[in-house]
């Protein structure tokens, strides 16, 4: 039997779950993704990007899909990727990368550790940062995988799993 062949990154987050409520639903799951996913190839760096992207390339977005309703706002994005579950959209966005890491892997992959900066919780002693270490591939201009780590120290131990 022949494995599936997958040729776009809909085939892969086609099949997360719309968190959302049907009701008074302007944009369906797969014109949010599309237009953030382009966003953030495109270079777009918060929610508000994504929006103003998706406003100045709506002629091409709609090639794709049909953005009936135009182009969500940045409150949308921001509701919708607060309801996703984070590790079935990791899973999904995992298995899109991996399977078309040939073309996204050209060239060099850097592995770097970063310290998320206003990223603390808890007071005192108890404050915790976000520390993450990812494979970034220069010549895609994309990150391919990231691992959290609890804290600095920890970045070595993570890029096995990473890798």
């Amino acid at each position: 039997m022949e494995a599936e062949v997958k040729d776009s990154f809909l085939d892969y987050f086609g099949e997360i779950e719309d968190p959302r409520s049907s009701r008074n639903q302007l944009y369906s799951l797969s014109e949010i993704l599309f237009v953030v996913f382009c966003a953030y190839i495109g270079g777009s760096d918060g929610w508000e990007d994504v929006e103003l992207f998706g406003k100045t390339h709506e002629n091409f977005l709609k090639r794709y899909f049909p953005y009936k309703n135009g182009i969500p706002s940045d409150d949308t994005y921001r509701r919708l990727f607060r309801a996703l579950d984070p590790g079935i959209f990791q899973e999904k966005f995992r298995s899109w990368v991996l399977d078309n890491s040939p073309k996204f892997a050209d060239g060099v992959i850097a592995i770097d550790g970063k310290t998320s900066r206003g990223s603390e919780d808890g007071v005192g002693e108890d404050k915790h940062v976000l520390h993450m270490v990812s494979a970034y591939s220069t010549e895609s201009n994309i990150v391919l995988a990231q691992e959290k780590v609890s804290d600095k120290s920890n970045e070595i131990t993570a890029i096995p799993q990473l890798l």
